[in-house]
């Protein structure tokens, strides 16, 4: 089944929306990722929790599979790449990472991103507070900067999600980006990550993930 982008303008720059939760920044051929938490399956089955590993199995397929649909020159990750201490699994992204060597990686740092800086390096990404770049200010979470920069603000952090209608008063929640008047929330790319619903205001361009396409609310 093929999938369906929506492709919008946001501060005179073309952004490719992608049902698999990515977005694709056309000027500066850069695939935009946050919050895949890869190695929280390990981290759980080592609370005593089951969880597969297939979960990072599949996430790293469709990085793959956006790499060669995007053909980008950049990843740039909106923080917690990992979702914590150093475990076997992190292994995994190494050699998905070497079959990716030339790739360049970015990383806003995330408060989930622990490991020590030097591990980073060792995977060619470089690590970030934040990044200032065009008329975007990329972070995991603003609220966690020691300054104001000016800037429309993209970032990750939240897993936003909002409430569909359907018949018969059913309902359900769907992951979604949102774009306000002065910032951005990308959702969580990871398959095992939550969801914080967000509500829908007046001005907000709200655009649901379903299975193979990317739905736009209607308006406030």
């Amino acid at each position: 089944m093929s999938k369906e982008s929506t492709e919008i303008i946001i501060c005179q720059q073309g952004l490719v929306l992608h049902p698999d939760k990515a977005l694709f920044w056309k000027e500066e051929n850069t695939l935009i990722l946050s919050d895949p938490h890869f190695s929280k399956t390990a981290h759980f089955r080592k609370n005593g929790i089951a969880v597969p590993a297939s979960v990072d199995d599949n996430n790293y397929r469709i990085m793959d599979q956006l790499i060669d649909l995007f053909e980008p020159s950049r990843l740039l990750i909106l923080g917690d790449l990992f979702h914590s201490d150093y475990n076997n699994e992190m292994q995994e992204f190494g050699k998905w990472r070497d079959r990716n060597s030339a790739l360049e990686i970015e990383l806003t740092l995330g408060n989930h991103d622990k490991l020590d800086p030097y591990f980073y390096s060792l995977l060619g990404i470089s690590a970030h507070n934040y990044i200032k770049e065009g008329p975007f200010f990329f972070t995991h979470d603003p609220d966690d900067l020691k300054e104001d920069p000016e800037g429309y603000f993209m970032h990750g952090h939240i897993h936003p999600s909002v409430k569909i209608r359907g018949r018969g008063r059913q309902s359900v929640y769907l992951p979604c980006f949102l774009f306000r008047e002065e910032y951005s929330i990308l959702p969580s790319f990871g398959g095992f990550t939550g969801t914080h619903r967000i509500e829908h205001k007046t001005g907000d361009r709200v655009y649901a993930i379903l299975e193979d396409q990317v739905l736009e609310l209607a308006a406030k």
